[in-house]
């Protein structure tokens, strides 16, 4: 139901004095969750807005576009007709009063300022309530001619609009570091074309109310809904002025959040003990008798503590989970409190996301090719804990990035494990992160760690990756390998925005490091990145195995074993300073035999030998050169 009064009434001082009305600025924002040129301009908007609060009435589109945005997703199409009407083609994307002030970091107080002090033919008033059950509103819009002359303009149109607030995430809802957004457009109550209005004479004052307005289904926080109310000139996009109703503090709705959780367990990977902890607050206005409060791992519920006590509005209540043990690998860990009766804000109601890893128990030989992996999941066999940005470290193949043949290391496997420094902004999230190969390995006589990885930097960036060994369970590491930068690439640096490093099989490097040192030992592997907001890296193959590359090659001496990696034949040159009988094979990953040869049946120093691969399978093999009481050992890779 809707009703229109015109009427006049007396002013108390002359017109002549108050010709015109008093301006609220309007600002409307086109912006994006995972926009990260938004990411950057943000806080200074934010921060003007907050300077002007008296001067300012802000309305903000959450678009479509460049990337995921639930915000969005609540209500696309009037956002949308919002971006026609503007013709927005990009954001972030800023108007004050209808124009176009370009990106919302420039907006200056001077601009404020300017916009303010022009005065507007009328002045607006609105107000709203909200019924009982939460589910409609009534609002009341004003119109008052404070000036001598009539007001109408048939392009005119009043436009009346339902935003949130304030809408803070628990954790960031797109792929920037994201979490709180202000002003946020819900619903157009006038719909996004708006409605006319009479001509309004002179001291006189229009009024409509709208009862039983639906409210949408989606609001995060009843607190902080509030109406904003703005007529603007269609033929010329001006808005003459806008005002925004009061927020509504709900009395006798319970409004449970979580203060604070921890994840308490040990640094040491192989202590498995969890105790979990949570701090509840009634941030509501009345109490609350009775709530839930549980505990998730890996998005399936592991307890559920029924709390009866009676919670005070504006008290808070510490609940402590029962021991678990966590299993190895990657646990992510939520807290969630659910109030019985129902909650008026629901972001508040599930903490951020806690990740803890644990390791494997120790075996003498570890394989990981991420072959089985799901595409777009954690690697099953690592403890991953890199900052939440897209698909950071998840296992990729071709179709994942783009790309139009094998992405594993050397082009001999569909899948690697994706670092995505290109959204890892360290001036927004964690600078570092790490992935821990979870099995531990225990450490024979002869021991060696491979991997292979490729990446590129961006724009010059300096990002660094360290393969790194434990010997207490993760509590310390040291560096086996420490690259950064240009040394760190494995293929030219790609500059232009938007081209996303897809490596092809010449674009990876294959790292091999000696273990005898730590013989006896148990150890894990991390590999250790520091971003500087460079570009894609991949990591595949980690294996820890009972062979090294025992090198007793003298100065004098030569062995060139090539190509590597080979598809057909494998060529092996060797000079030797003492003839000696020469013997070839070849092992796999698993110490099998696949291949063995004599190759000459009397003492030589010179042996030019081929090994045919062509009907090996992809993948990394041992090559056994046996020199009289001498033997050597390369890696080989087959790409077939």
């Amino acid at each position: 139901m809707k009703k229109s009064i015109l009427f006049g009434f007396f002013f108390c001082f002359t017109f002549a004095a108050f010709s015109q009305s008093q301006r609220t600025v309007l600002l409307e924002e086109f912006t994006q969750a995972s926009c990260p040129p938004c990411e950057t301009t943000t806080p200074a908007l934010n921060a003007i807005v907050a300077a002007n609060a008296d001067k300012i009435v802000q309305v903000r589109y959450q678009t479509s576009w460049p990337g995921v945005d639930p915000m969005n997703a609540d209500n696309p199409g009037e956002v949308q007709t919002r971006v026609d009407y503007y013709g927005v083609t990009g954001v972030p994307n800023l108007r004050h009063d209808g124009t176009d002030t370009g990106s919302p970091g420039t907006i200056t107080q001077a601009q404020i300022d300017g916009a303010y002090d022009k005065s507007s033919p009328v002045l607006i008033e609105v107000e709203h309530t909200i019924s009982d059950d939460l589910a409609t509103m009534d609002v009341t819009v004003r119109i008052i001619n404070e000036g001598t002359d009539a007001f109408e303009d048939p392009s005119d149109k009043l436009r009346v609009v339902l935003i949130e607030e304030e809408i803070n995430w628990p954790t960031p809802p797109g792929s920037t570091s994201l979490v709180d957004f202000e002003a946020v457009m819900k619903t157009f109550f006038t719909t996004p074309e708006g409605i006319d209005i009479p001509e309004i004479a002179a001291g006189e004052m229009w009024e409509m109310t709208w009862t039983g307005l639906e409210v949408p289904s989606v609001i995060y926080n009843y607190n902080k809904l509030a109406v904003v109310a703005f007529l603007q000139n269609d033929a010329t996009t001006e808005v003459h002025n806008a005002a925004q109703s009061e927020t509504i503090l709900l009395e006798g709705y319970a409004d449970l959040g979580i203060a604070s959780a921890s994840a308490n367990t040990s640094s040491n990977l192989c202590d498995y003990a969890f105790d979990g902890e949570v701090t509840i607050s009634n941030e509501g206005g009345s109490e609350v008798t009775a709530y839930d409060v549980i505990l998730n791992i890996n998005e399936v519920e592991q307890q559920t503590i029924n709390v009866t006590d009676v919670l005070a509005a504006g008290a808070s209540n510490t609940v402590m989970f029962e021991t678990l043990t966590l299993d190895p690998g990657t646990s992510i860990v939520t807290f969630e409190v659910v109030a019985i009766g129902g909650d008026i804000a629901t972001l508040n109601n599930t903490s951020s996301p806690v990740t803890v890893g644990k390791a494997g128990a120790a075996s003498s030989l570890v394989q990981e090719d991420f072959e089985s992996d799901a595409i777009g999941s954690l690697p099953a066999n690592a403890i991953v804990d890199l900052p939440a940005v897209p698909n950071n470290g998840v296992i990729a193949n071709a179709a994942f990035v783009g790309g139009s043949s094998p992405i594993g290391g050397f082009g001999e496997s569909d899948q690697a494990i994706f670092v995505n420094l290109w959204n890892w902004n360290p001036a927004s999230f964690d600078a570092t992160g790490e992935i821990v190969i979870a099995s531990q390995f225990i450490v024979p006589s002869v021991s060696s760690l491979t991997f292979d990885y490729a990446f590129t930097n961006w724009g010059g960036s300096n990002d660094r990756l360290q393969a790194q060994i434990s010997t207490d369970c993760g509590v310390t590491y040291t560096d086996l390998f420490n690259e950064s930068g240009a040394a760190l690439a494995t293929a030219p640096p790609l500059n232009q925005n938007n081209a996303f490093f897809v490596p092809t099989a010449d674009q990876w490097s294959n790292e091999q490091f000696d273990l005898s040192a730590y013989e006896g030992e148990e150890v894990l592997i991390r590999f250790f990145i520091t971003s500087a907001w460079g570009d894609m890296m991949y990591i595949d193959n980690v294996n820890l195995s009972n062979v090294v590359n025992v090198d007793d090659i003298t100065t004098t001496e030569k062995l060139e074993v090539y190509p590597n990696p080979a598809s057909q034949d494998v060529n092996i040159e060797l000079s030797i300073d003492e003839p000696a009988l020469v013997s070839v094979k070849v092992l796999d990953l698993l110490g099998r035999t696949i291949f063995a040869e004599n190759v000459s049946s009397n003492k030589v120093s010179e042996v030019n030998h081929t090994i045919n691969v062509s009907n090996y399978e992809s993948g990394s093999y041992l090559l056994y050169i046996t020199a009289g009481d001498r033997v050597i050992v390369r890696n080989i890779s087959v790409v077939n």
